[in-house]
């Protein structure tokens, strides 16, 4: 259930939340390409009481980011003391739980909370600000220095045949001049039917620099939303990387507004879906004032019947003269049954601009399958290395090298995993 807090504008908050949910329909443009509704009918969308906690050894780590950092657990969206570890953490960086802020002292977040996550076009953003039960609050101090990153896991367990949702929130805020990295592993512990509906809210101070780095490796009775919005200031950088192969169907929102003079975002992603998964990202990258800079390159690869989706737009303002905003999506075919809808938009009102948008979508080359096998190679280890060139392509531009090569490793990973499932077929 929702965390505890009596405050006026938390109860106000979360009212707003639930009247502005409604469950999209074929109508509903944005989710035009992602039919959610049948498969909501069999999801309770309110939080189960409380479960008994994995123990550490059970949570499958080898399906979450291989890189260090300090470790932040979460499970059906609660913060685990238990299971985290925060020894180490800098005195640069403060991080609670949100149901304890919002016990304690709810006055102090009420600036932030709900400040950057608009409701209105956003249903399951807004049944989380309704529901919203725990999370983390993190904070970055100005000019720090955070060498090692942060660590969210979220745990995703259903021990018995009832469905579990959680709706967590993240709060982060990176002060001015500081360089950080976040990473997010979400995985899923049991295999049960489970509905994970987070929202990330980011502010990023002038002159900073923040990693931002993502794995959802759910098991494939999992239904993953996420929305993550981040404001990005002056001459500041946001670096992002979104990779998938997990749950049943996925959908990531994420928004991210360059509101200072000179700030760039580079936002890039992979995911890989198989038959029975459905995989969705929506972007809105909005140039609010003058020489901001955005990059967006994702790729996918789709199997069996599977389906993935993107949809991308770049909003140019009046005001943000010297613009440059580029985006790409490129998407595999391996069966005649996959299926992919591209969807990129530019929407520009500033005259001094450099902006582009594609997408491309096809299936792997004759020719070099033809160059492999002709040096030995099976057919299945040339498809193979062709796949994880692919998706290798666009991992390269991630910046930190041991989230690049945890990254590589588990698509390599999961090309063995669709090798062995081919073969039991």
């Amino acid at each position: 259930m929702p965390a505890p807090g009596g405050a006026p504008w938390l109860a106000d908050l979360r009212g707003r939340g639930l009247d502005a949910f409604e469950l999209p329909g074929r109508k509903t443009e944005a989710w035009k390409y992602t039919r959610i509704d049948a498969l909501m009918k069999k999801t309770a969308f309110v939080p189960p009481p409380l479960i008994d906690e994995p123990a550490s050894s059970d949570i499958p780590c080898h399906l979450a980011l291989g890189a260090e950092g300090h470790r932040l657990v979460l499970v059906n969206g609660r913060f685990s003391p238990e299971l985290s570890d925060l020894d180490a953490l800098p005195r640069s960086v403060t991080v609670q739980s949100l149901a304890s802020a919002l016990e304690s002292d709810p006055q102090a977040i009420a600036p932030h909370l709900g400040n950057l996550q608009p409701l209105e076009g956003y249903p399951f953003a807004a049944l989380n600000t309704g529901l919203m039960g725990d999370g983390l609050i993190i904070r970055i101090k100005d000019g720090a220095l955070v060498e090692t990153p942060l660590h969210v896991i979220s745990v995703a367990h259903a021990p018995g045949e009832a469905p579990v949702a959680f709706h967590p929130r993240l709060l982060v805020m990176v002060g001015k001049g500081a360089v950080a990295t976040l990473l997010e592993s979400h995985v899923g512990v049991d295999g049960g039917e489970t509905l994970s509906n987070g929202v990330t809210e980011i502010s990023i101070g002038a002159d900073a620099v923040f990693h931002h780095y993502k794995v959802q490796n759910e098991s494939l009775k999992a239904t993953h939303l996420a929305a993550a919005q981040v404001v990005v200031g002056a001459k500041a950088v946001y670096e992002a990387f979104a990779l998938s192969f997990g749950a049943r169907l996925s959908r990531h929102d994420i928004r991210v507004c360059l509101d200072g003079e000179g700030a760039e975002a580079r936002v890039n992603g992979a995911y890989a879906a198989d038959t029975g998964q459905h995989m969705d990202t929506s972007s809105y990258i909005d140039h609010a004032l003058p020489h901001g800079t955005s990059a967006q390159t994702y790729k996918g690869v789709v199997d069996g019947s599977g389906r993935g989706v993107f949809q991308g737009r770049i909003n140019v303002a009046r005001a943000a003269q010297g613009t440059s905003g580029n985006q790409l999506h490129k998407a595999l075919l391996l069966s005649n049954k996959a299926e992919v809808d591209a969807k990129p938009e530019l929407t520009i009102f500033a005259d001094d601009v450099q902006c582009s948008h594609g997408a491309t979508c096809g299936q792997l080359d004759d020719d070099h399958m033809f160059f492999l096998r002709a040096r030995g190679l099976t057919e299945d280890e040339a498809r193979g290395l062709l796949i994880e060139g692919f998706l290798d392509d666009v991992i390269d531009l991630v910046s930190a090298p041991a989230v690049q090569a945890s990254m590589k490793d588990m698509v390599h990973a999961w090309l063995i995993d669709r090798s062995g499932r081919k073969e039991a077929a």
